[in-house]
């Protein structure tokens, strides 16, 4: 019996795949075209993938050196990438400030798997910016927020 799983299941599973890579707080992200080709991907990690001693535990320092995975993810990506139908799929919803990179990469949908505490107010700036922000709920039911 073959079994076939979707789109949204099979690049919300290569995101968990690049989280492993996170130096904190284990978050990947994948940019997707709109003909599901893989056109970047990210984790969170120092600019530039830069070696440090700095110690990324603590969760106050590493907040101030590492740059988030859907960042990473846009500064990775194909640069002939049309943003615009591109969609990111994300291990956990993004952060508050990071919404504002995204949507100036002009990015209209994002797929997220765990929740951050602060998504209410990640929320309130994707409908700002137009940007639909979808929790993944396993078997493929979608819920749009």
């Amino acid at each position: 019996m073959e079994t076939s799983f979707s789109w949204n299941y099979y690049f919300l599973h290569m995101a968990k795949s690049v989280k492993i890579k996170s130096c904190c707080h284990k978050v990947g992200a994948i940019l997707v075209s709109e003909d599901n080709i893989i056109k970047g991907t990210g984790f969170n990690s120092l600019p530039g993938n830069l070696e440090s001693t700095i110690d990324l535990k603590n969760p106050k320092i590493a907040e101030l050196y590492i740059c988030d995975a859907e960042i990473n993810c846009l500064v990775n990506s194909d640069p002939t990438t049309d943003y615009s139908s591109s969609v990111i799929y994300t291990t956990c919803s993004p952060k508050a400030e990071t919404i504002k990179t995204i949507a100036s990469f002009r990015i209209k949908k994002i797929y997220y798997d765990e929740c951050r505490k602060d998504i209410d107010l990640t929320r309130e700036l994707c409908r700002f910016f137009t940007i639909d922000l979808v929790k993944y709920i396993p078997r493929d039911t979608l819920r749009v927020e």
